[in-house]
């Protein structure tokens, strides 16, 4: 039985700012986060790491309800990047190329990631808002405004974490 994936991404506008990521719930109602990260987030090393986004908000999200066989295809794409290990994660491919292509596996829907050849947060962000119909400078939704789920956003202070750290 198939669940929900929802894609998160939040940035400020800069090019290394923000974090992308992805979360499903499954028919049974058990929810799980993935995003890859390249600052060895909690000393656990470099790529795909499970549950580390629980509980963050983002500034922009799109969620899809999907079927069995598409469900197949989101858990190949994640399993392709969980294989690559520390490699899940590079400077031409972070988060946000990620959450984009588990996205695009799940979905069929392509969301615009890149500025030239670099994928970043804020980008995708820009995207999802577009898909949602959602202009990047309007307001936060509130809760029970009756936009449809994927077009409330919470405004978060963006941060810079998935990004390689500098020495």
């Amino acid at each position: 039985m198939a669940g929900t994936l929802t894609i998160h991404s939040s940035g400020s506008g800069e090019l290394l700012s923000g974090h992308s990521w992805i979360e499903y719930t499954d028919g049974a109602g058990e929810t799980h986060t993935y995003g890859t990260w390249g600052n060895n987030p909690e000393g656990l090393g470099n790529g795909l790491h499970m549950d580390l986004e629980r509980g963050r908000s983002s500034d922009a999200r799109r969620s899809a309800r999907l079927t069995d066989a598409q469900e197949r295809a989101m858990n190949a794409k994640i399993q392709e990047y969980r294989d690559k290990g520390q490699g899940g994660w590079g400077y031409l491919s972070p988060c946000s190329a990620f959450a984009a292509d588990v996205w695009q596996a799940g979905t069929g829907e392509k969301l615009s990631h890149r500025s030239g050849i670099i994928s970043n947060p804020s980008r995708l962000k820009k995207s999802i808002q577009t898909a949602n119909g959602t202009p990047a400078a309007s307001a936060p939704a509130a809760p029970g405004d009756g936009r449809p789920s994927g077009s409330r956003q919470s405004f978060a202070r963006p941060v810079s974490q998935c990004r390689a750290r500098g020495p």
